[in-house]
């Protein structure tokens, strides 16, 4: 029953690729902002497709229809029968995010090829907290932004301490929830990336087994 209604959440990533119905359908992306300056903007077919699919992860709220005779949804039904939304029909599937009815505030820091420099993120970063600031103070053009979202992070020596980190600490200490993915290394001591390795942050990592 914990929806999401209500709840803005930050998205620092690539931006949005709009026009994909599990975003578009319920108007979940309420604003859009690019630090990257390369002329695409926030939201465009061009940018990475990375920040759409994590908004999608927190905010997807469709249904979608298929034939009887689709191989996906045939597929589905043999391993899945409880995962339609209409039976016994079975031709809907629905792609539900963890927050379903919460809104994306994206703020783009990642052109198509890849990486951005800690000053960007930075600079996203204290958008943010600005964003939340002005709400709290009543002032025009704030947002009252309760999480952000950051899936992206850096190698670090100094767990904890590094910039990234003690910057993501100042979110909570705003009011806001810190979200970080763990990174992409594994598994061994010193491979949980920063701002993962901030003492304030929920940092989500995943583990791929070799028997799975």
């Amino acid at each position: 029953g914990v929806t999401g209604a209500g709840v803005i959440v930050a998205v620092i990533d690539s931006g949005i690729r709009p026009g994909f119905p599990h975003l578009s359908l319920d108007g979940s992306v309420i604003g859009c902002e690019d630090f990257v300056g390369d002329a695409l903007g926030c939201s465009n077919f061009a940018n990475g497709g990375h920040g759409t699919f994590v908004a999608g992860m927190i905010s997807a709220n469709v249904n979608f229809s298929f034939s009887t005779a689709s191989p996906f949804r045939n597929a589905v039904l043999a391993e899945c029968p409880a995962c339609f939304a209409d039976p016994p029909a079975n031709t809907q599937i629905p792609m539900i995010g963890t927050a379903p009815l919460s809104s994306i505030y994206a703020l783009r820091v990642f052109a198509p090829t890849g990486g951005a420099p800690t000053s960007r993120i930075l600079a996203a970063v204290e958008r943010v907290i600005d964003l939340r600031q002005r709400h709290d103070a009543g002032l025009p053009g704030g947002v009252k932004i309760e999480i952000v979202n950051m899936s992206l992070g850096g190698s670090t020596v100094f767990a904890g301490r590094d910039l990234f980190d003690t910057v993501v600490d100042m979110l909570l200490t705003t009011g806001i929830v810190p979200v970080v993915s763990a990174g992409n290394a594994g598994p061994s001591s010193m491979t949980v990336g920063s701002p993962g390795t901030s003492v304030n942050a929920i940092t989500v990592g995943a583990a791929s087994l070799a028997h799975n």
